[in-house]
């Protein structure tokens, strides 16, 4: 089976591959360890390093699936979920400035807010 085949059912399949290998025939299992078997399957093995397709007993591939709609939004929703339980709780030393309506502030809380807004970690004590 060629390499290209195997990389599209994977691809159909919702899976990445991650390995792939072509394994040469058990040539000591056939004839016996021996110096001859050891030969062959040295000689099979570069031959599949340069023609896989052609020279391959067996090929081996390792495929992972990919995460399906319903894992990534899980994922989604647990992250968030943590996310705003993190900018929830101040942290230490920090201080929970009130968000106000554009009517509600006033011209002199402007430079502190766009300080706080653009440097958090900078807001002056006061």
């Amino acid at each position: 089976m060629p390499k290209v085949p195997i990389f599209i059912v994977a691809y159909n399949a919702e899976s990445t591959v991650e390995k792939f290998r072509a394994i040469p025939p058990p040539y000591p299992e056939a004839i016996g360890k021996n110096i001859l078997s050891r030969m062959l399957l040295a000689i099979h093995r570069a031959m599949n390093s340069m023609l896989p397709s052609m020279f391959a007993y067996q090929f081996l591939v390792v495929a992972r699936p990919l995460p399906t709609v319903r894992q990534l939004l899980d994922t989604a929703i647990t992250r968030s979920k943590n996310r705003a339980e993190q900018l929830a709780a101040p942290a230490d030393g920090e201080k929970i400035i009130e968000a106000k309506t554009a009517e509600e502030v006033t011209s002199d809380e402007l430079p502190l807010l766009f300080l706080a807004a653009t440097f958090p970690e900078r807001i002056p004590d006061e």
